[in-house]
């Protein structure tokens, strides 16, 4: 968040309040502003290759917000979901408040398990972060991204592909979208709480032609709007290049980052933690070797000052994941990551298996 650019940010809003239309003070368009929806169609066809009309484009509020217009549009055509397992508690939450029917697909080193949906079961939507997925940082292999197209086309369902921090790739070349290979049958939900930063409450869905009408009706029968002022500040944000070129400077950052906790990992746990998931993205998986240490309750952490996440806090299906942890990195220096990671290595030594 240090890096956030404050003075160039500053001199946008105070330009739009001084000099735009009154209407920039109204609710605005309920699908979001066209200048931001065509700057950002801009974006995903020079960056990711995806060819979209912005008026297939809709503003929210965040990426939980954009999930839950889609799931209250779709919720007379489907009763389930298919969700990654562990993954992030939100997206569970918003399902099971609109009556789904949740079925957990466990994740591992080549993401969602999608041979486990079976043909036969009913058509819903499978949401899926095939760019890096939270918790485990795992990467949807090509293989499982061709079965899931398969899948929802011969099954009938909906994919969400949420492309969450697929910017920050570190190691190989960039990772494709998955809504390249199916645009009609993949919704694509992005987000600038990751790029930029959350406070700004700006995320947007690329959404199938046929679906346009719906998800619209529905957003305006929920009255989901986002700040006029904020969309045309990043509107401008964007076509000046300044949003590539910030990019750029993240991705460094966040590399170092991870070469420097990796670095630090090595030197403190030796082989008895393996690191995963970091070739992508803020957060990286530390799991710690049941043959080396015993059963721990991370909970216990906080009494040392730092609040760690164990799998299990983001799993339905307990117990299959010991001493799996994630990490996230994004907000802290190297200095406030070493003392963590100190801390972490005086915590578990109790644990270890002499």
């Amino acid at each position: 968040m240090s890096h956030f650019p404050r003075r160039l940010w500053s001199k946008y809003v105070r330009e739009i309040t001084d000099s735009a239309a009154e209407d920039i003070f109204s609710y605005g368009n309920i699908q979001g502003l066209p200048a931001l929806r065509e700057a950002i169609a801009g974006y995903l066809y020079r960056v990711k290759g995806m060819a979209c009309s912005m008026d297939q484009i809709v503003i929210t509020s965040g990426t939980s917000e954009g999930i839950l217009l889609l799931a209250s549009t779709l919720s007379d055509r489907f009763h389930t979901v298919y969700t990654e397992e562990p993954t992030i508690g939100f997206v569970g939450d918003i399902f099971q408040r609109l009556n789904y029917t949740i079925h957990p697909v466990e994740v591992d080193h080549q993401g969602m398990q999608i041979h486990r949906i079976e043909h036969n079961f009913p058509a819903g939507m499978i949401v899926l972060t095939p760019s890096h997925q939270y918790p485990t940082g795992s990467i949807l292999s090509i293989q499982r991204r061709q079965m899931a197209i398969a899948l929802a086309e011969k099954a009938g369902h909906y994919i969400i592909e949420d492309d969450y921090d697929s910017e920050f790739r570190h190691k190989g070349g960039p990772v494709p979208p998955l809504q390249l290979l199916a645009p009609s049958k993949v919704i694509y939900a992005g987000t600038f709480s990751k790029t930029l930063s959350p406070a700004l409450r700006i995320g947007f869905l690329v959404v199938p032609p046929e679906l346009i009408e719906p998800v619209i009706r529905t957003k305006t029968e929920l009255n989901l709007t986002t700040s006029g002022i904020m969309q045309s500040a990043l509107a401008r944000f964007i076509l000046d290049g300044h949003f590539d070129r910030h990019i750029h400077k993240m991705r460094a950052i966040y590399k170092r980052k991870r070469v420097y906790i990796a670095e630090q990992c090595r030197r403190l746990f030796g082989d008895r933690v393996e690191l995963l998931g970091d070739e992508a993205g803020m957060h990286v998986q530390l799991h710690f070797k049941q043959d080396a240490y015993g059963p721990m309750d991370w909970h216990n952490m906080e009494g040392l000052g730092v609040r760690l996440s164990s799998f299990e806090d983001y799993a339905v299906l307990k117990g299959r994941s010991p001493g799996k942890v994630v990490l996230g990195y994004g907000n802290l220096t190297e200095r406030e990551i070493a003392e963590g990671l100190r801390r972490i290595q005086q915590f578990t030594e109790s644990w270890r298996r002499i």
